[in-house]
């Protein structure tokens, strides 16, 4: 089968998928025709593809979605970060020096970030 569109998108996963409602979805100022093909036809149910990863979703991703009219339908399931501190010691190991360490807000007071299950 051959369709015409303006833009492809190969891979239907959350980038894929992002960028095609930000292009074609009701919100866009200008909708454009989006095909977007994945190996796989159809993604199953949630129930059934659920396998515990989660995504960190930036402020910035947030102020997309938001321009995307989709945030209202993530933001139930979204866990604010407080604090990330990244270092390279183990778990039962001595103590190491912090290598990162995010501990601001975002403007208006909100979260830099949050976790959502994918």
């Amino acid at each position: 089968m051959t369709q015409k569109a303006d833009i492809a998108i190969v891979g239907g996963g959350l980038n894929g998928l992002a960028a095609a409602v930000a292009m074609a979805g009701p919100l866009a100022l200008r909708p454009i025709k989006v095909i977007v093909t994945d190996q796989q036809a159809e993604p199953p149910p949630a129930s059934e593809h659920a396998d515990g990863r989660a995504s960190a979703i930036t402020a910035s991703s947030r102020a997309m979605f938001e321009a995307m009219g989709v945030w209202d339908d993530i933001a139930p399931h979204a866990e604010p970060m407080q604090e990330i501190v990244v270092t390279d010691a183990k778990a039962a190991g001595a103590a190491r020096p912090v290598l990162l360490h995010f501990h601001e807000e975002a403007p208006a007071h909100r979260p830099s970030a949050y976790m959502v299950e994918n």
